[in-house]
């Protein structure tokens, strides 16, 4: 979408803003990144309720009007607005909703997620992927996303694949990402697209239909938790545990290029080169630590069908 920064002097980095006296906010984040914007869309329904004076707009840049603008409550796009709200680098707010949330003085979502509505073309689309993708879909559907836009060489392909064919017998793996992504050996399905924008909602659309999610610090990350699909997230802190709990209450300075600033608590987390070395026994590690997580509850019913 076409931008008209360069005919006004935008504000992208606010100061906190007294929202009883504010009309209108236009929402957005000056990153190109899916996620980023993905976390703004839990920010509306919150701002109507408390605000209902508020009209409520989108930046035009990369993912913002696509993810802001199919939410009710944002009334369109603003070209040319004096501030821009929501970016990484407002006074006191880091990248994740919580922070969002009480910089712009809202109840802060103890277990936040982005917001996705998606309309019976989007299901349908996705169903007749799955129908044509996966002829033979006896099994739960896990869907992987094994290579961030900024994570791309994290891991060794090597490592995916040995994962891939430790859940093939119980998985139908469905690797999604951007076609410059290397396809996985093993995958039941690829959805590798090039159009980043225009394929959104189908890449939301399968992803919701998703049993399991494993994947990296990246934008399905966030479409995951949209739609509360238990996900397993691989990350480099093997102290993630620790990180999670003591990240609310650091200085923003100390978070802001981590990470781990990105992660919901709501996930599993764990390192790719445990997960991959071995899988089972990383699981039952994860399992002693966390057994009553939604992941291994969804888990624990598909061995059962067996």
């Amino acid at each position: 979408m076409i931008e008209f920064v360069w005919l006004k002097k935008i504000d992208f980095f606010p100061k906190k803003p007294n929202l009883a006296s504010m009309r209108t906010i236009c929402l957005g984040t000056k990153s190109r990144s899916l996620g980023d914007a993905l976390m703004l869309t839990a920010l509306p329904s919150l701002l109507k309720t408390h605000y209902p004076h508020l009209k409520i707009t989108s930046y035009p840049r990369a993912f913002n009007p696509i993810v802001l603008t199919q939410l009710p409550e944002v009334s369109g796009i603003s070209f040319l607005p004096d501030a821009v709200y929501g970016d990484e680098c407002n006074e006191g707010a880091g990248q994740i909703i919580q922070l969002k949330q009480r910089y712009l003085g809202l109840p802060v979502d103890p277990n936040p997620k982005p917001r996705i509505l998606l309309t019976p073309s989007h299901h349908k689309k996705a169903d007749h992927w799955i129908k044509f993708q996966l002829p033979e879909n006896k099994h739960p559907r896990l869907v992987i996303h094994p290579f961030g836009q900024t994570r791309l060489k994290s891991w060794e392909i090597e490592s995916w694949e040995k994962l891939i064919d430790q859940c093939k017998p119980f998985f139908n793996v469905i690797q999604v990402g951007l076609r410059e992504h290397p396809p996985l050996k093993g995958c039941a399905g690829y959805f590798l697209t090039s159009k980043r924008y225009r394929s959104f909602y189908s890449l939301a659309a399968l992803i919701a239909k998703a049993d399991l999610f494993i994947g990296v610090d990246s934008g399905p990350m966030h479409i995951a938790r949209a739609f509360e699909i238990p996900s397993l997230i691989c990350v480099n802190e093997p102290r993630i545990i620790e990180k999670l709990k003591t990240r609310d209450h650091e200085p923003y300075h100390q978070r802001e290029m981590t990470l781990e600033s990105f992660l919901y608590q709501s996930n599993l987390h764990t390192t790719l080169r445990e997960l991959a070395s071995q899988l089972e026994s990383t699981l039952d590690q994860l399992h002693q630590k966390q057994p009553d997580h939604l992941f291994f509850q969804r888990l624990n019913g598909f061995f059962k069908r067996r």
